[in-house]
This record gives structure tokens, C-alpha cells and sequence, in this order.
């Protein structure tokens, strides 16, 4: 059968809407992601100090001897039209933080500060790692020991010259953390108030999961660092204050998986010793096809 052409016209319109629609749904967000957090401790555990000076002296590159210094490490990908500069950073437990590049000159490993900042240009991806651009924290005024984290802010200024602060948190460790098909970033947690138990300490974490691949992934376990009790949630009040149990979640193929306030969060229950802001956590994420994310979480204020 033979459409009429005002027919004809009218669906080719509506095909080319259609198409319109999904490939903006496909377009990125424009955002800055922080993901792949990790910096040096400056101290073993207790029970391992034998192998504190021997691990440590494969930093040095990073690593000035003259103070109780560390390295932070990252990746920072900015899916915005809009350059950005990593100008600084502040952690609660230092006085002197610069943005640092590592460079060979004559079979010599040197450092020098970047005054200007890092530049972080639209639509790119930038990796802080051993050897080449760092955070260098120095002056620090506790150990940083393994497999703990801690809190950071990292400082931006954009093309206009406006600043954006962006908190964020830091895995204590001396092994990168593994590259897996799937990332999280823009991590965070937040006190959580539950309609049916007001007394209760309770905290949710949030973030953004992202799947390049073309295979769907399957979240299933969460531990935390914090010993307690984690669940995956989605909210069942409009105010967000209750909330029903899910047994997993999916993070669909070539798309994003978001908890975020209001919607599908992690749920930290039973905590031993309350959480503050500016405190850190260690979460750990289990997915289908053997893939774990390990993250470290900054505990934030949302009501600021």
C-alpha cells in the first residue's frame, strides 16, 4: 500500500525527531570526572615497619625526603566544551600543597611546579601518575597509613577565571588501583534520615557509574572500610525519607548508572563509630563478570 505524502512527510518527520531524540539521550554529560584517587602513605602499619624504608625508596621521584611529604594521584576527564586548570588542592592535615610534573633532563629525574596549574583541556582525559604530573603534599602532620582514606579538595578555575572546588577522596596505598572495564566517579557520602528510624546514624553513598563497554554489568555487593552494614536502596518517598531493598542493580551497556539523592543510593547501616565531614571511607564494589571497583568516598554535607 501506497502512503499519502502528507502521510509520507509526516512520518519521515517523526522518524528524523525520534532519531534526534536518542542521540542526544547518547550525548555524554558535560561534566568534570575524577575518578582513579590515590595517594603514597608515609608510614607502614605497625606490623609491617621492616618494609617501610626498602618500599619507599622506589618514590623518590615524587618523594622529598626533607618532610613528611606524599603524592596524589587521578584521573581527570573533562567531557565539557570548556578548558579547565587543576590549580591547587587543600587536605586538612597539610600545610604546603603544589601541582608538580616530573621530568627526565640528562638521565636526571627532576620535579618542578606547574605555577600555572594543570591544564585540563575540553573533551580530554588527563592522568596524574608516578613520573609524570602529581599533587605534591607536603608538611603533613599525621601518618598516612595503607588502606585507609582520606579527604581532598581539588581546586579548578575555568577559562573565565571562575574557581570550582570538587571534593573528593583518596585511597592510601602504594599500588594504583586496577583498571577495570567499568569506572566510578564523583564519589561521595552524605548523612541519610530515614522516616522510619530518625535516631539512627545512617549515610548513603552516591556516584556515578560508567560503562563504555557494550556488555551490561550487573552491581551486586557493596562492602565499606567502615565495618557496617551496606545495602543497595532506591527511594519509595518523594521526600526521599524511606526507602525499599534491591537485590542488584544494572549499569546498562555504553551509559551510566547514577546513585544519586533521591533515586538509587548505597545504604551504610550499623556503624561502629559515627562518620564526620570531612571524614573518608573505603568502599568496594562487586559486580557480575568478576569485576570489583575499590574507591575511596568523602563524607560531605548536603544541606551546605
Amino acid at each position: 500500500m501506497r502512503l499519502p505524502r502528507a502521510m509520507l512527510l509526516l512520518l519521515m518527520v517523526a522518524l528524523l525527531i525520534s532519531a534526534l531524540s536518542v542521540s542526544a539521550q547518547e550525548q555524554p554529560p558535560q561534566e568534570l570526572r575524577i575518578y582513579n584517587v590515590w595517594m603514597r602513605p608515609t608510614a607502614a602499619q605497625p606490623d609491617d615497619e621492616a618494609d617501610d624504608a626498602a618500599d619507599h625508596a622506589d618514590h623518590a621521584d615524587d618523594m622529598s625526603m626533607a618532610g613528611v611529604v606524599s603524592a596524589a594521584y587521578m584521573v581527570i576527564e573533562n567531557t565539557t566544551p570548556t578548558d579547565y586548570r587543576l590549580i591547587g588542592a587543600e587536605f586538612a592535615d597539610a600545610t604546603l600543597i603544589e601541582i608538580h610534573e616530573t621530568q627526565v633532563e640528562n638521565d636526571v629525574m627532576r620535579m618542578r611546579e606547574l605555577e600555572d596549574g594543570l591544564l585540563i583541556p575540553a573533551g580530554e582525559r588527563v592522568e596524574l601518575r608516578p613520573g609524570s604530573f602529581h599533587i605534591m603534599i607536603m608538611d603533613i602532620t599525621r601518618e598516612l597509613y595503607p588502606d585507609t582514606a582520606v579527604a581532598l579538595n581539588l581546586l579548578f578555575e575555568d577559562e573565565a577565571g571562575d574557581s570550582i572546588t570538587h571534593t573528593t577522596a583518596a585511597l592510601v596505598t602504594d599500588t594504583p588501583p586496577a583498571e577495570q572495564p567499568i569506572y566510578l566517579y564523583n564519589t561521595f557520602a552524605a548523612p541519610y534520615q530515614d522516616r522510619q528510624r530518625p535516631l539512627d546514624p545512617l549515610y548513603a553513598i552516591y556516584g556515578i557509574f560508567a560503562n563504555p563497554t557494550g556488555r551490561g554489568q550487573t552491581l551486586n555487593v557493596v562492602e565499606t572500610s567502615a565495618g557496617a552494614l551496606a545495602e543497595l536502596r532506591q527511594t519509595s518517598r518523594s521526600d526521599g525519607a524511606q526507602s525499599e531493598l534491591l537485590e542488584f542493580l544494572s549499569a546498562p551497556p555504553q551509559a551510566r548508572l547514577l546513585l544519586q539523592p533521591g533515586n538509587i543510593f548505597v545504604l551504610i547501616d550499623d556503624l561502629p563509630t559515627e562518620l564526620a565531614v570531612g571524614d573518608a571511607l573505603i568502599a568496594t564494589f562487586y559486580f557480575s563478570n568478576d569485576i570489583t571497583i575499590t574507591a575511596a568516598v568523602p563524607v560531605v554535607d548536603l544541606t551546605e
